[in-house]
């Protein structure tokens, strides 16, 4: 199978090419931005494409330039966007250029009568502040980023009902794990404990999330490759809810070292509360979170000691 994967030099991209690589033909497409991950670390994401196979396209989505490499593909995982919540209040324009304006030149420029399915990766973001039902939750989105990735998915639906290109949107809820970016906040209270720098909290620390570790992502993204059905939204999660005080607990419990922090007004754009509905994908995808938290973080700051160790 010939995939095409964007944003595949990225936190969730490169681990879903790696492993793809093993059974497909892979390409990646990343513009290589320098956003909230940096170029260095996608390129030390990238390092080993070569060695396994994966072909690399070099190119930001909203240029022409960008697609006079790609060939045909029987697949597409559309993983590349501008992310970051209360980020996206600053320059929302970036957001729409890169979230809505990037997945429609894709579109323009592929193929698609060679599709077999389009997968598009959105986010438990367009549910708003609180992300607690099933897919067919009123999506109620509360920062430009939330609303750009809703408009990408409404943008994709409008070409699957007019021209049968086969998507399929999953909703992906705060994925963490080895390669996270370093402005998520699993990755910024593993520094902090590393460094002894205070760490920043929005909010009195009784939000919460349904975390979902890395490899679990992955594994729901291949099994949509197998069984997501063309017009269909899926939400993808991991089975533990967790407030962002028990997640300190935990990451001074891994790491031995107790975390000093500030509170601070909660930022606009911020969720209060997600828990991952899944049941449609557990049912239809077959979808089924195994990595718990205490087990994910620990196996984050393993690769994050190693990384450091390296330097």
């Amino acid at each position: 199978m010939r995939i095409l994967v964007t944003g595949g030099a990225g936190f969730i991209g490169s681990n879903l090419a790696e492993s793809l690589s093993k059974t497909s033909k892979v390409t990646v497409l990343d513009g290589y931005l320098d956003t909230t991950y940096g170029v260095l670390e996608k390129h030390a994401n990238s390092e080993n494409f070569t060695k396994l196979g994966i072909d690399l396209i070099s190119g930001n989505l909203c240029n022409d330039d960008a697609y006079k490499s790609l060939k045909e593909f029987d697949l597409v995982i559309h993983l590349a966007a501008m992310p970051g919540l209360p980020s996206s209040w600053s320059d929302p324009r970036k957001y729409i250029e890169n979230n809505i304006t990037a997945t429609s030149k894709l579109l323009e420029n592929l193929n698609v009568k060679s599709l077999s399915k389009f997968i598009y990766i959105s986010t438990s973001s367009v549910y708003g502040r609180f992300a607690l039902g099933d897919e067919t939750t009123d999506p109620k989105p509360i920062s430009p980023y939330g609303v750009t990735k809703l408009a990408a998915e409404k943008l994709l639906l409008a070409h699957f009902y007019e021209h049968d290109v086969p998507v399929s949107i999953l909703r992906i809820f705060s994925v963490y794990g080895p390669r996270q970016r370093p402005d998520m906040m699993y990755s910024k209270l593993f520094e902090a404990a590393l460094s002894g720098r205070e760490i920043e909290v929005f909010g009195d620390g009784t939000q919460s999330r349904t975390n979902t570790f890395v490899n679990d992502i992955v594994d729901g993204i291949t099994l949509a490759i197998e069984h997501a059905l063309p017009g269909e939204i899926y939400n993808l999660g991991g089975g533990e809810e967790v407030s962002l005080n028990e997640a300190i607990s935990h990451v001074e419990e891994i790491t031995g070292v107790k975390i000093h922090r500030r509170n601070l007004e909660r930022r606009s754009g911020d969720q209060y509360r997600t828990v991952a509905n899944i049941e449609k994908a557990r049912k239809s995808l077959r979808f089924s979170p195994q990595v718990g938290i205490y087990e994910g973080l620990t196996r984050q700051f393993e690769w994050l000691s190693n990384q450091r160790n390296k330097v």
